[in-house]
């Protein structure tokens, strides 16, 4: 039913990529392609990626066809990737759903898995929940190893593991304002105060006013209950089990326990409340994005923000050193 096949991509001659003119009439009157792959009449190669550096930024996030093509930039050395996350997520399979009879529900049927150049696999390992989960034998599995085209050494089924990884700014608090849709919810309550024209939308800046509104919106959430802030240093819940722990078991001193699970709570969320003045150009960036996500083309929101985007100052940076740039391409 799915036969067993392999599709393999071939080098191909730089003149193939294909030619642009800078003039427009000259796209009108273009001969078709020739035997040396000139596609218009002037002009000359739009990029050779034998000379042009290049960087492809990812993250955790970057899935699929993304992983795919840097990982065939990496196993040719031609582009170095970048990263905040050590990383891709490892996304390289096909799958079919395939629905079983009597209403019976559905079989998830894995059909391909994609390779990179190199013969390396994209998908990561699945450990079902298990970390480094050890086979029979009691011998961890041998793991193959394959090589760039400049012999640095890159890993199987990991997905694409950074070639550089950046260490960008962070704040928790933000994270968890992300995850927890205040960043969302603020901005549609703004937007529903607020009228801007469209140029004025391109003009638009979280100013202090803005910054300190929803400062007062995360505090009045948080009072509410809606946030939970403090969950953030006990995502398993003990403090909640110690707290319940000593109720149930009616311990003497359960109040004093219980007082202090609270006031314990309550400084973990001052704690996390300060990243508002020492962490504001994370927070105000981030909220900024997301008032404009709701008025603005992702293409142009995506404009705004690479002035400001610490991972696309660090690519900027290593390009302008070419030296860096051609170590990290070459193993030491």
């Amino acid at each position: 039913m799915y036969p067993n096949e392999s599709y393999r991509a071939g080098k191909l001659a730089l003149s193939q990529y294909g030619y642009a003119s800078s003039d427009a009439s000259k796209f009108r009157n273009a001969s078709p392609p020739g035997d040396n792959g000139d596609i218009f009449l002037d002009g000359k190669q739009m990029i050779n990626p034998d000379k042009t550096p290049i960087i492809i930024l990812t993250n955790k996030r970057t899935a699929s066809a993304s992983e795919f093509l840097a990982g065939a930039f990496q196993d040719l050395d031609k582009g170095v990737i970048l990263g905040s996350d050590k990383s891709t997520l490892g996304k390289g399979i096909g799958q079919r759903e395939l629905g079983l009879p009597n209403g019976g529900g559905a079989l998830k049927l894995t059909y391909h898995e994609f390779y990179t150049p190199s013969g390396r696999c994209v998908q990561s390992k699945y450990q079902q929940g298990i970390k480094d989960r050890v086979p029979l034998n009691k011998e961890k599995q041998k793991e193959n190893i394959f090589y760039t085209e400049n012999g640095r050494t890159i890993h199987d089924r990991r997905g694409i593991e950074v070639d550089y990884k950046a260490e960008p700014k962070t704040s928790l608090l933000s994270s968890l304002l992300s995850s927890s849709g205040a960043y969302f919810e603020f901005s549609t309550e703004f937007w529903s105060k607020h009228r801007l024209t469209p140029s004025s939308n391109s003009d638009f800046v979280v100013d202090d006013q803005i910054y300190n509104d929803f400062k007062t919106f995360v505090l009045k959430e948080q009072k509410r209950g809606n946030l939970k802030l403090g969950e953030a240093y006990d995502n398993q819940h003990l403090l909640e089990n110690i707290q319940r722990f000593s109720v149930e078991t009616k311990l003497q001193d359960s109040n004093l326990i219980e007082q202090s699970v609270a006031n314990l709570r309550e400084n973990v969320v001052q704690d996390l409340l300060k990243d508002f003045g020492s962490c504001k150009e994370i927070i105000r960036s981030e909220l900024e994005q997301n008032i404009l996500a709701q008025q603005l083309p992702d293409s142009e929101l995506m404009g705004r923000s690479l002035e400001s985007d610490e991972l696309v100052g660090e690519a900027v940076r290593i390009l302008e050193d070419t030296d860096k740039y051609s170590g990290l391409l070459h193993p030491n």
